[in-house]
């Protein structure tokens, strides 16, 4: 099974993200969504709604400031369950 997901528009709030480290935040996002989505699939039945328009995450609370890819992998967490709804 071939899965295309595109993000057009990622809003994190609260949490400054230097413009440098922007590649790496959204390289720790891809990797970890990917390894979710192998892992464990599409959430629930998205494979039987196909596209989405849009898809609102859960919150993603972080203690102090995490690294860069810390984040990442927390954001990815947070995409995954809100393909769910």
């Amino acid at each position: 099974m071939n899965i295309e997901l595109h993000i057009e528009r990622l809003v994190v709030e609260g949490i400054p993200i230097a413009p440098a480290e922007r590649a790496l935040l959204h390289t720790a996002i891809h990797a970890e969504l990917e390894r979710l989505l192998r892992a464990e699939g599409l959430p629930g039945d998205l494979p039987r709604r196909g596209a989405v328009a849009r898809a609102q995450a859960p919150p993603v609370v972080v203690p102090g400031r995490p690294d860069t890819l810390e984040m990442g992998r927390r954001l990815a967490v947070a995409i995954h369950e809100g393909l769910r709804s």
